[in-house]
């Protein structure tokens, strides 16, 4: 599932993929044409959902091909294990999901699952979808639209894999840990632990996909709006996002809340049942209601730029001037 840590851990796959082959048997396919979906499996799991502009610049393999790909890994006794990578599984429909029942027949398939607090996975997913939004020089949509056009009900998006043939389902529960190799730790923990011991295997903290700090918010929330030019205003919106990640680390002490405390207790609330429920099917899982589902307690008010001090805005703006003074000498 989006939002959850797919970044890290498809970045941690790609950096370590020749060692995961030549030392552990495990095989993270790559196409030679890839470039931009190099770091993950989006080209195969556009197969298997219904909407294929989704990630547009991610061209879709054939059936064809990736049928090859895994007879390939079948005749392969180089390889043990088969890892697919892609958070585009998560909008795959009944019809969708049978295909790829059908295509892995021959496996034996565990799905790896990331679910985050439906509060915390909405905040970060409205993020995303801001930030992308205006790289193609739009506005978002309200925060209050994308809400409702958000699955949240994580129950019945479980029950659809699991009842159309993928019930070994690992359930995973997304978590900020300061620990670095924490998710992957999680994520290798049933396949082979010790690949994380190995020293050929190098492990990052990872900053791929940082959320927007208050300041970049503010930027692109009421600065960016006005504008007009649509070829300045996609610019601009590229600028603000590529020196938000680049200085992700520095700026991310300060972060504005889309949605308040009482509509995040409610979300909580209206999906606890279903939440249980989730927890009745995996009992063995090491997660408590309260490791994910508790409703919210004391999330601090929305920040406004009236909460950051004259050198904390002129940190960021110098720090952006730094990033445009090196991105056009880069260019000379």
């Amino acid at each position: 599932m989006k939002k959850s840590g797919t970044t890290a851990i498809q970045g941690f796959l790609k950096e370590n993929r020749g060692s995961l082959t030549q030392n552990f048997n495990v095989l993270f396919p790559k196409f030679e044409e890839d470039a931009t979906a190099i770091d993950s499996n989006h080209r195969i799991a556009k197969l298997f959902i219904p909407n294929k502009n989704i990630a547009a610049h991610h061209k879709v393999v054939s059936l064809t091909v990736f049928e090859e790909l895994l007879k390939s890994f079948e005749e392969n006794s180089d390889f043990h294990t088969l890892i697919l990578s892609s958070e585009l599984f998560s909008y795959s429909t009944v019809s969708e999901i049978r295909a790829l029942k059908v295509s892995l027949q021959n496996f034996d398939v565990t799905v790896i699952l990331y679910l985050r607090r439906q509060d915390d996975y909405l905040e970060s997913s409205y993020d995303q979808h801001v930030k992308q939004i205006w790289i193609h020089g739009k506005p978002p949509l309200n925060a209050e639209i994308f809400h409702n056009s958000t699955k949240l009900n994580f129950h019945q998006f479980i029950l659809c894999w699991y009842e159309n043939g993928f019930e070994n389902i690992d359930l995973k529960i997304y978590n900020k840990s300061k620990e670095k190799d924490f998710i992957f730790k999680q994520f290798f923990e049933n396949i082979n632990i010790s690949i994380l011991k190995n020293e050929t295997i190098e492990v990052k903290k990872h900053t791929t996909n940082p959320s927007l700090s208050l300041f970049h918010k503010l930027l692109i929330t009421l600065y960016l709006p006005k504008i007009n030019d649509e070829d300045l205003r996609r610019t601009t919106a590229d600028l603000i996002f590529k020196h938000n990640m680049s200085f992700a680390s520095l700026l991310k002490s300060h972060s504005k809340s889309y949605y308040t405390k009482q509509f995040k207790i409610e979300l909580l609330e209206k999906y606890e049942k279903s939440n249980i429920e989730i927890l009745k099917m995996f009992p063995n899982s090491g997660f408590s209601k309260d490791s994910l589902f508790n409703p919210v307690k004391d999330y601090e008010k929305p920040l406004s730029i009236n909460d950051l001090s004259k050198d904390q805005i002129m940190m960021y703006f110098f720090n952006l001037l730094l990033f445009l003074i090196k991105k056009f000498d880069n260019k000379k």
